[in-house]
């Protein structure tokens, strides 16, 4: 997308230069001026369009490790009190998630505590696949 906005410029730069040529025969200094004037301007907007493109390259590198990261759930799980945990970016703990879910189905599925008549029996409980936790 990008590219084909400076190739749009490079034409109108191209086009202004013809213009200033055919300006320059008719020896019309007013127009003259003119069209210098939209040349400098078509040459700021295309180095101002290559810096953003430029910096719109650095910004996709810059991300790419943060998406595969987020492509693959779990990468930043701890296991530990018979679960897996996620610590945020902010540092809190998020979880617990269900470790058969998560290493037989490569799934984040948040465990539940036990009902009231089930207190005591066990920990928590998987609402994916129903295994309970002490």
């Amino acid at each position: 997308m990008v590219g084909e906005e400076l190739a749009v410029i490079s034409q109108a730069v191209e086009l202004a230069t013809k213009i200033r040529g055919v300006a320059e025969k008719s020896k019309d200094a007013e127009t003259m001026v003119l069209i210098a004037e939209l040349q400098n301007a078509l040459a700021t907007v295309k180095s101002e369009t290559s810096a953003l493109v430029n910096e719109n390259l650095a910004l996709k590198q810059q991300l790419e490790p943060k998406q595969a990261a987020a492509s693959q759930p779990g990468s930043d799980l701890q296991f530990r009190d018979g679960a897996y945990w996620y610590t945020t970016p902010a540092g809190q703990s998020d979880g617990p998630y269900c470790p058969r879910c998560k290493e037989a189905d490569n799934r984040l599925v948040i465990l539940s505590k036990p009902g009231d008549q089930f207190v005591g029996l066990f920990k928590w409980r998987c609402p994916q696949c129903d295994k309970t936790y002490t």
